[in-house]
């Protein structure tokens, strides 16, 4: 268990965060539907993907220092400080997020559900009364959890042309309920090699930023990934002192902020017009 949970009454961030990720549905929003607020400055994306359903998710590099926060202020108790590895962060995050959020990671940064896995999760999970391969994978079909019917395309996040979308939907939902099932039960076969996926040097979210957002950009970008299949990914760089409480929505606020610039990321999502 992570020692982040140690903190019943929330924590926040004392040393800033430098990246943050979050999804938007394409095209980029004109307005904010809570208050039809007009979006014409771009720094005005940070944070309020979670009018749209997602939340988002703060990565860093280095170590991170958090504390318990104090729940009449919001600000860190002095003396609770402590220590944090950057991927016991991450993971934390990863286990509270919605699952609409969660599933979008998955096949931009080259996770897959290896055989390796596949075969751990099936050890671990089928009745000790059906009979198995050396693989793990029941000898019945009929026995075969739903998942694993759809385990080559269970994260497949992109919108198929009309006469497929209700069985990619069908599918998209198995998706979330694998991480439902198993992000918390077995992270360490789902989350911690899918945290690994996120920082590869190759792959990961630092890569294929294809597009500075500005303000003089934005409308610009609005039209040529209007046509996007899935959401967009926008990934913003800076200063972030995010904070947990465990109640709210999102689960992750960064009130306090200063994001000095920010990208749209695409790794072979699509082609823009």
């Amino acid at each position: 268990m992570s020692e982040l949970n140690n903190f019943k009454n929330g924590f926040g961030v004392k040393s800033y965060v430098s990246t943050c990720i979050e999804f938007y549905p394409a095209p980029l929003p004109v307005e904010l539907p809570e208050n039809n607020e007009s979006l014409k400055d771009s720094y005005d994306l940070f944070h309020n993907s979670r009018q749209f359903g997602f939340e988002p998710i703060f990565i860093n590099s280095n170590e991170i220092i958090i504390g318990e926060i104090d729940q009449d202020n919001l600000e860190i108790i002095p003396g609770t400080e402590k220590k944090i590895d950057p991927k016991e962060f991450l993971k934390f995050q990863l286990s509270k997020i919605n699952l609409d959020t969660l599933i979008q990671i998955p096949g931009r940064v080259d996770f897959t559900l290896s055989d390796d896995l596949i075969s751990n999760i099936l050890k671990s999970t089928i009745n000790p009364d059906i009979k198995v391969d050396e693989m793990g994978y029941p000898l019945d079909e009929s026995n075969w959890p739903e998942w694993l019917n759809h385990s080559d395309n269970l994260f497949n996040i992109h919108k198929p042309a009309d006469q497929y979308v209700d069985e990619w939907k069908k599918t998209l939902e198995i998706g979330k309920k694998f991480l439902s099932d198993f992000r918390i039960s077995h992270s360490n076969l789902i989350l911690d090699p899918m945290i690994d996926s996120i920082l590869d040097q190759d792959s990961g979210v630092f890569n294929h930023l294809e597009k500075e957002i500005n303000n003089e950009n934005i409308n610009e970008i609005r039209n040529s990934y209007k046509n996007w299949n899935c959401p967009l990914m926008i990934l913003y760089s800076g200063k972030m002192w995010p904070s947990f409480t465990g109640t709210g929505w999102p689960n992750f606020h960064s009130t306090n902020h200063s994001i000095n610039k920010i990208y749209l990321r695409n790794y072979d999502e699509g082609t823009p017009i």
